[in-house]
């Protein structure tokens, strides 16, 4: 049987096209922050790590600034973690803000969820449907992803099929989602972008990425990021006592040596030498006496003191 074509008119035909005068005329709001400059306020965003790299302090310190903000740029979450118990979800939370602060009350967690093809969609629509939200994390995306797909697709084709789906829950519920996963071991810092596990279907489908790289213990880490409402970036950051903090622009080709100096000078309480320095890292007090001024000139640490440094967050 031969199929029977239906003939469109001329104004169907053009539905959702727009000339460029049109677009010309639209007006957008001004797009909104989670983390100003960095994450936009909509869209599918993946945060990459290693095990241990601090990627769930990260997400969840995010979010924690973004509850408390005050009025209307409050932001409301709801945080899948999904590798975590509610004792050790409450211990990250106490790094995070301390002993004297209150949770905030308006970030939902649970620790449990159906797969997206065994109710777990369905259960998320509703929840956002019902509720008040503008971020959803799922921490770790692994967790939650279907668990089956089409045999005929190729492996870029599956992964670009599993981010299309947050995409549409996010532009249907008005929501950033925020996807935690796990990254390749084999990742560079050169060549940062194949960070995330699977293939390029998962990077070219978010449209914010994330790369939270540190070494295990280390206090001193970098964010690369990039995606379709930002600049191409990467950041120094600083963690200590569940806390990220934002170094601003890295300096990509800071040494090894300046590494190890700032590193030692976030872990300590108090101003300290280049004598104290070199004690610590044995290595030689005139090289390190040197390096430190350098680094002076250089507004990577600061001289409080006569001969005493600290890093630029103190």
């Amino acid at each position: 049987m031969v199929e029977r074509k239906t003939v469109l008119n001329s104004y169907e035909a053009r539905e959702g096209i727009l000339s460029m005068r049109e677009l010309e005329r639209l007006k957008f709001p001004t797009l909104k922050w989670l983390i100003p400059g960095i994450l936009p306020m909509e869209g599918v965003a993946m945060v990459v790590g290693s095990p241990k790299s601090g990627k769930s302090y990260f997400t969840m310190g995010v979010a924690v600034d973004a509850a408390e903000r005050e009025g209307a740029d409050r932001v409301n979450t709801l945080y899948l973690d999904l590798e975590s118990s509610h004792r050790r979800i409450q211990s990250r939370m106490r790094d995070i803000i301390g002993d004297k602060r209150r949770f905030p009350p308006n970030i939902d967690v649970q620790i449990s969820w159906p797969t997206l093809d065994h109710g777990g969609l369905g259960r998320l629509h509703d929840y956002l449907s019902t509720h008040n939200v503008q971020v959803v994390v799922v921490d770790t995306w692994g967790r939650i992803k279907s668990t089956v797909s089409p045999a005929n697709l190729s492996a870029y084709d599956k992964d670009v099929g599993h981010i299309r789906i947050w995409g549409e829950l996010a532009l249907k519920h008005g929501v950033l989602v925020i996807l935690v996963h796990h990254d390749n071991k084999s990742a560079t810092e050169d060549d940062w972008i194949q960070a995330a596990s699977g293939t390029f279907g998962i990077v070219g489908s978010c449209d914010t990425l994330l790369y939270l790289r540190r070494q295990l213990n280390s206090t001193v880490g970098r964010l690369y990021v990039c995606g379709r409402d930002v600049d191409n970036n990467v950041y120094d950051m600083r963690f200590v006592d569940g806390r990220w903090s934002n170094y601003g622009p890295a300096n990509t080709g800071m040494s090894n040596e300046r590494r190890e100096v700032l590193e030692l000078l976030c872990g300590v309480e108090q101003p300290i030498s280049p004598l104290d320095i070199s004690k610590a890292l044995k290595k030689s007090h005139g090289g390190i006496r040197r390096l430190v001024a350098n680094m002076e000139k250089d507004g990577q640490v600061v001289r409080v003191g006569k001969g005493q440094y600290v890093d630029r967050l103190k």
